[in-house]
């Protein structure tokens, strides 16, 4: 199991992030933010009640927060799947969710 700063620094850049440079736009990119919270709580990654960079991810309680041009949504880290099953969840969700912002609204970008 990984700790919150293992999955920052190994997961998130390998699984994550290139579906976040596939969808997005150079200005979106330069507007994102992400951070790993607990499942329903509000609180930032390193905010005192958030997440500490030593918790283990690996109950599957754990979310990543994606930010962009000040818009918040919330995706399930399950540490039960792999790499690519995660990837592929997690492309369709910000596909989703990108086509129900303001910066995104009602495009369908990357493959169907």
């Amino acid at each position: 199991m990984l700790t919150v700063a293992d999955y920052m620094r190994e997961v998130i850049p390998r699984v994550y992030v290139p579906v976040l440079r596939e969808l997005m736009t150079k200005d979106e990119l330069a507007t994102l933010k992400l951070s790993i919270r607990a499942s329903g709580s509000d609180m930032w990654l390193n905010d005192a009640a958030g997440l500490p960079p030593d918790a283990v991810i690996g109950t599957d309680e754990a979310m990543l927060g994606v930010e962009v041009h000040g818009e918040l949504q919330l995706f399930w880290l399950a540490s039960s799947m792999t790499d690519e099953e995660n990837r592929e969840r997690f492309y369709s969700d910000i596909q989703d969710w990108i086509s129900e912002t303001t910066f995104g609204w009602g495009q369908l970008r990357g493959h169907m």
